[in-house]
C-alpha cells in the first residue's frame, strides 16, 4: 500500500506540517459533507484500490484514495452520534467500535470497487452477555479481535475470533480485572493499558481459556493511555497523555514465556512539537515509537 496520508482534519498550523516535511496532495471536506466532526481513520487496500475508513460523529465513511489528489467518498453508514469511533480491518471486513450504544459495526468491503452498496452487520455479543459500546479495538495477525472498554463488567478486554464467521464473531475469552482503554497483541502475548488505574499489564494468551498475567508496570504519570511494541517484539512502549512524557519500556530478553524477567527502563525526553507520535531512542537499543 502506498504511503499516502489523508488529512481528515487540521489540528496544527501550517508551520508544523512544514517542519515534518509534508505536503498536502488531496483534501475531502467530510466535516461539511456530514455536518459532523471526525475521530479516527484507518487504511485498507484490495490490491488495486486504496481506501480510507473514517470515523465520523454520526457514522462511518469509506473514501477511495486511489487517486490521492481526488479522494471520493464511496460509502457512508449512518450511526448513533458519538465523538469516538475506532476502526480496524481484517480479510476484507472493517470493524468499527463507538462509545455510543451502537454495537460493533462490521462492513463487508470485498465488493469494492465494483459494488459500493456495501453490506453491513452489527454485533453486540453472545446472548445473555451482550454489550453495545466500546472505546477501541485491535486485531492481531491470527484474526483475533480485542475489544477494549465495552459496557460490560469492568470494561476489560473481550476476545473475538473473526475466522469462522467474520460477520458474526465468536467470543473466545475475556480479561476483566480492570478497565482497559487500549491494547495490542502479538503471538501469545497481550499488552493492556489501564489508563486511570495507572499501569499496564502483560498476559500469556497461549490458552485463552486459562490466560495468565505475566506482570504489570506503572506508566509515566500513573496514567497509562495506550501501548505499542517494536517490530521485533522486544520492546513494548506505554504512554500517558497528561504530561507528554516519553514511554516506559518493557524489554523481553527472549521470545519464550520467561517474560517475568523483563527489564524496565524509563525515558523522559520531552517532545519538541505537538505531534501525535514520537520516535524515541534508548541508550541500549534502537528506535521505538511512543504514542501520545
Amino acid at each position: 500500500m502506498k504511503k499516502i496520508l489523508l488529512f481528515i482534519s487540521l489540528i496544527s498550523t501550517i508551520s508544523i506540517f512544514s517542519q515534518l516535511n509534508m505536503q498536502q496532495i488531496g483534501y475531502l471536506d467530510l466535516v461539511s459533507m456530514h455536518n459532523s466532526d471526525l475521530s479516527d481513520i484507518w487504511g485498507w487496500s484490495n490490491g488495486t484500490n486504496e481506501y480510507a475508513i473514517v470515523g465520523v460523529n454520526n457514522g462511518t465513511s469509506v473514501v477511495d484514495v486511489t487517486d490521492p489528489a481526488n479522494p471520493v467518498e464511496v460509502f457512508f453508514e449512518p450511526g448513533m452520534n458519538s465523538i469516538w469511533r475506532d476502526i480496524k480491518t481484517y480479510n476484507g471486513y472493517a470493524y468499527v467500535t463507538t462509545e455510543e450504544q451502537n454495537g460493533l459495526l462490521i462492513i463487508d468491503l470485498n465488493t469494492l470497487p465494483g459494488n459500493t452498496n456495501l453490506s453491513t452487520y452489527y454485533y453486540t455479543g453472545p446472548n445473555g452477555d451482550e454489550w453495545e459500546s466500546a472505546h477501541n479495538l485491535y486485531i492481531d495477525e491470527n484474526g483475533i479481535c480485542y475489544i477494549f472498554g465495552a459496557n460490560r463488567g469492568n470494561g476489560g478486554c473481550i476476545m473475538l475470533d473473526l475466522n469462522t464467521n467474520p460477520t458474526n464473531p465468536t467470543e473466545i475469552g475475556e480479561v476483566d480485572n480492570w478497565y482497559v482503554h487500549d491494547g495490542v497483541a502479538r503471538g501469545d502475548t497481550l499488552y493492556l493499558a489501564h489508563i486511570s488505574d495507572g499501569f499496564f499489564t502483560m498476559w500469556d494468551i497461549s490458552n485463552v481459556s486459562n490466560m495468565q498475567m505475566l506482570g504489570q508496570q506503572i506508566s509515566p504519570g500513573a496514567f497509562c493511555h495506550n501501548l505499542w511494541f517494536s517490530d521485533d517484539s522486544l520492546v513494548a512502549a506505554a504512554a500517558g497523555l497528561p504530561r507528554r512524557e516519553a514511554a516506559r519500556t518493557l524489554q523481553q530478553p527472549c521470545k519464550t514465556l520467561q517474560k517475568p524477567g523483563c527489564r524496565v527502563n524509563r525515558f523522559t525526553r520531552q517532545l519538541a512539537f505537538p505531534a501525535p507520535t514520537a520516535a524515541l531512542e534508548g541508550p541500549e537499543r534502537g528506535p521505538m515509537v511512543a504514542f501520545f
